[in-house]
């Protein structure tokens, strides 16, 4: 239930930086009667070439990457989101969940716990590939604080769009 409040908190936030990037993008002559279902990069790269000479490089590598970010959150592929978080802030993550499939061979859980390798592997050393992978990624991801981390980097954006027009 933790981490999917954390997910949910850092969707909220990334779903508010696209509301406010294409707000921001209806009123600038020549994008605004672009079609809404645009893709938000590319949404973005116009807000950034209106407001090049108000934002510095690391300001508009901030929104590059939140929309990237913001992507691989919504659609659950927490290995790309991981990935994307590192472009931000390098860090050294992964490895406290362990994956097991021990199908109707429930030793092998007894196996595992007295420190046998039966098959299991950390999530961390895999990729977001199918629905059964989300489970392990969305724990992992919360035990490494990512969510949050997430949320904190759509916050900066959404902080960013907001106080932009007026500079």
């Amino acid at each position: 239930m933790i981490a999917e409040a954390r997910f949910k908190l850092a969707s909220g936030e990334a779903a508010l930086f696209e509301l406010r990037m294409r707000m921001l993008a209806g009123t600038i002559p020549g994008v605004q009667n672009d079609k809404i279902d645009v893709n938000l990069a590319t949404v973005q790269q116009r807000v950034c070439q209106h407001y090049h000479q108000k934002l510095t490089a690391e300001e508009t590598e901030l929104f590059r990457l939140a929309c990237k970010l913001r992507n691989k959150l919504l659609h659950c592929e927490f290995s790309t989101a991981r990935r994307n978080l590192d472009e931000i802030k390098p860090q050294t993550r992964g490895g406290r969940v362990t994956r097991l499939d021990f199908g109707d061979d429930v030793g092998k859980i007894v196996e595992m716990i007295e420190g046998h390798d039966v098959g299991q592997y950390a999530v961390a050393q895999s990729k977001t590939r199918t629905l059964r992978d989300v489970y392990g990624w969305l724990s992992e991801c919360q035990s490494f604080g990512e969510f949050d981390e997430a949320t904190t980097v759509f916050a900066r954006a959404n902080t960013l769009l907001d106080n932009l027009p007026s500079r």
